[in-house]
């Protein structure tokens, strides 16, 4: 399924050119959602929770084998990777690579189901390119149980 444009109540911001600069939001339901990483110098990926279920995200792309971040907790709580880690360090070797995020959560149950809801916001500013991505696991449908932040500094 291709993404949706929706208008969203948003200025124009100056400096800013991105589609929610623009008062467009994305809204993706492809799960795992696609990110073609820019031609960069380095960047990272940063994960967080805002949920009771436990969220899982995976991400393949980056010839670094599946790397999972899990975790859950309100207000942006960090997801972690089994080591410990809350995102991934890119570099210029990661450039115009294929990101693959499948977005999941673990039921009370324990069950693993994947998110019934993918939104993406595309992001620049200055030498900076990126994506926020969050998703929602049915419970409350406010569509912020798991944050992807992707950010890539560009240029030469």
């Amino acid at each position: 399924m291709q993404s949706i444009p929706q208008e969203v109540a948003e200025p124009e911001k100056p400096g800013v050119l991105s589609p929610m600069s623009r008062g467009i939001k994305l809204i993706n339901m492809n799960n795992p959602f696609k990110y073609q990483l820019p031609s960069m110098k380095d960047g990272v990926v940063a994960f967080y929770s805002n949920a009771s279920y436990e969220q899982v995200v995976t991400v393949n792309g980056l010839n670094r084998g599946p790397l999972v971040f899990s975790g859950s907790g309100e207000d942006n709580h960090p997801m972690k990777s089994p080591s410990g880690s809350s995102m991934i360090k890119l570099s210029a070797s990661d450039s115009n690579k294929e990101l693959s995020i499948h977005f999941q959560y673990k039921a009370p149950d324990g069950t693993i189901h994947d998110a019934n809801e993918i939104q993406n916001n595309p992001t620049s500013a200055g030498a900076f390119r990126g994506e926020i991505v969050t998703s929602e696991d049915s419970t409350d449908d406010d569509i912020n149980d798991s944050v992807v932040i992707i950010n890539c500094r560009v240029g030469s």
